[in-house]
């Protein structure tokens, strides 16, 4: 299953560069065609639309690269679901001894047991939230040989002046291979105590990179996609070792089966630099027990595009600190309107008995 395929843009003395995955780098002396670093941003043939574009200035012959400024971020409300379990450039890393070595370990996420206490962070826009206050609450289990299981549950209140105060109960059980190529899902969401969402079904990854999904809830149907989406769990893990090698953004397209388990997301994922483990400082009580005292981390933010939509801004958006071994701290979801910050509240991290080598 390939990456789409990306360009890293750094500034120079008179203008741009572009370095594809390929290697090529891009400069812009000389009749340069900027239609290739279009074609390279998503694979496709045209630019991920989440992506800064470049176009080249022509009129007085210069041969000037612009960066353009890319869309406006506003998202609207929506569940965040199993998106919580999550990006790549490239970058000058890829050559670098550093960048081979972590390409030979494989990334292994720990099972756990954490609790966010939600409050919120910000509002604006038209929904009128005055306050809001909730839980997240996660169980992750399982390594690469047997598979990963995750359950997850997120209770809101939002209290907003013209609206009253409303409950959001969101609850998803899934089963993902070790390989990535299947997943089992099972999710349900209720507002004020009726449910308003429920599915249940299992989705394939074919050798061509298709996707089949086969529902049981809220009905006996199938839901097909090209363009080799990727799930959550494997999704994350692929952060994980593109930030280990010093990369910055990661733009896939992912299905997680939430809402009616018909949605696919473009996602872009931008990585901030290694934060190296060390003393606690102002990090939350769970956060410094030696589970991850003893583990790096990386600042992440994820934007969650609705696939084929004409609207290029995310659905919601995603900031956490991400650490090596898959959990995460400092969550903020944000719907546009409306953001939420979670802090790590519990954290129960088992002892290790797997004895996978994958």
């Amino acid at each position: 299953m390939g990456f789409p395929l990306l360009v890293t843009v750094w500034g120079i003395s008179g203008g741009w560069c572009v370095r594809t995955q390929a290697g090529t780098l891009l400069c812009p002396q000389g009749a340069l065609n900027l239609r290739l670093a279009h074609r390279a941003e998503r694979g496709r043939g045209f630019p991920h639309p989440t992506m800064r574009r470049l176009e080249k200035r022509a009129s007085d012959g210069s041969q000037e690269w612009i960066p353009l400024s890319g869309p406006r971020l506003k998202a609207k409300p929506g569940d965040v679901m199993r998106s919580l379990i999550v990006a790549t450039g490239l970058s000058f890393a890829m050559f670098s001894p550093a960048w081979a070595e972590a390409a030979k370990t494989p990334v292994v996420l720990v099972p756990h047991r954490a609790v966010y206490d939600l409050s919120l962070l910000r509002s604006g826009g038209t929904k009128g939230i005055e306050s809001a206050r909730g839980r997240i609450a996660m169980e992750f289990a399982g390594d690469a040989c047997d598979g990963y299981t995750l359950n997850y549950r997120q209770v809101t209140v939002l209290q907003g002046g013209d609206s009253g105060s409303r409950t959001l109960d969101t609850q998803t059980t899934t089963f993902e291979s070790g390989d990535g190529l299947s997943m089992r899902f099972k999710s349900s969401s209720t507002t004020q105590g009726l449910v308003r969402d429920g599915v249940d079904g299992d989705a394939q990854l074919r050798p061509d990179g298709s996707l089949d999904v086969r529902f049981k809830q809220p009905r006996n149907e199938t839901f097909a996609a090209a363009g080799q989406p990727t799930f959550p769990t494997e999704h994350m893990k692929r952060l994980i070792e593109l930030a280990r090698k010093g990369e910055t953004t990661y733009s896939v397209r992912v299905y997680d089966g939430s809402d009616d388990g018909k949605k696919i997301y473009e996602t872009l994922s931008l990585i901030g630099r290694k934060i190296e483990p060390g003393p606690g400082g102002n990090l939350e009580e769970p956060a410094r027990q030696e589970t991850l005292a003893k583990t790096p981390r990386w600042p992440v933010t994820i934007s969650y595009y609705e696939e084929g939509s004409a609207d290029r801004e995310p659905v919601y958006k995603i900031s956490l600190e991400l650490y090596e071994n898959g959990i995460a701290r400092a969550l903020k979801i944000d719907y546009g309107d409306f953001a939420l910050k979670g802090d790590l509240k519990s954290l129960e991290v088992p002892a290790v008995t797997s004895t996978c080598q994958r």
